[in-house]
């Protein structure tokens, strides 16, 4: 069970901060890209998977989301 909860933390952290509103004055790509970081520290916290797969995971992430 808490190997389960450590494996969704991140995306949960990363989802919650991505349903916030955008702060006044900051781009929303650059929140996007911080809740995106702020999930990566997390998962590197956790270690849920090996912290390459981490860091490369958040990589991909951001390559697919910027326009």
């Amino acid at each position: 069970m808490k190997h389960l909860i450590s494996l969704f933390l991140p995306l949960l952290i990363t989802l919650v901060l991505l349903c916030l509103p955008t702060p006044e004055g900051l781009a929303p790509y650059a929140w996007h890209f911080f809740a995106v970081f702020a999930g990566a520290i997390v998962g590197l916290i956790l270690e849920p998977l090996p912290g390459a797969v981490v860091r490369l995971t958040a990589v991909v992430i951001i390559t697919l989301g910027s326009e």
